[in-house]
């Protein structure tokens, strides 16, 4: 038997604990323009697969894929949505924040999309 394939077997119950106990990773992005009032910082969380297939079956929907990875605001809430006279966190989005803004939201969304933080990359020895 393989000696890596062993050492997955040999630690399935440590390797499923720290499993449950991983953190996907997060931005968080400072609007000028709501600082200014005291509540410009913007938290976005990694996108998990599935939001990412939701987003590509609604044609590469980027406010879809930023709504459901941003983590703060919540854009969740009720009172928030009420607030503002909207029913859900994509319109929440156009109304809290400016084009540019949702521009630059995305950039760092797909910047964190494509970091792979979790991942230890082998660099391979260059040959001459």
């Amino acid at each position: 038997m393989n000696g890596n394939l062993k050492k997955l077997i040999d630690n399935a119950q440590r390797i499923q604990e720290t499993r449950a106990k991983a953190i996907r990773s997060t931005r968080t992005v400072v609007v000028k323009r709501l600082k200014e009032i005291g509540c410009g910082e913007v938290i976005i969380e990694k996108p998990l697969v599935t939001v990412l297939i939701g987003a590509n079956q609604r044609g590469g929907d980027s406010l879809y894929t930023l709504s459901e990875s941003m983590t703060f605001p919540d854009l969740n809430n009720k009172e928030l949505q009420k607030a503002y006279s909207v029913n859900n966190k994509r319109a929440l989005l156009k109304k809290i924040f400016t084009e540019e803004e949702l521009g630059d939201l995305i950039e760092v969304l797909g910047n964190l999309i494509n970091t792979n933080a979790t991942l230890e990359k082998k660099v391979a020895d260059i040959k001459n």
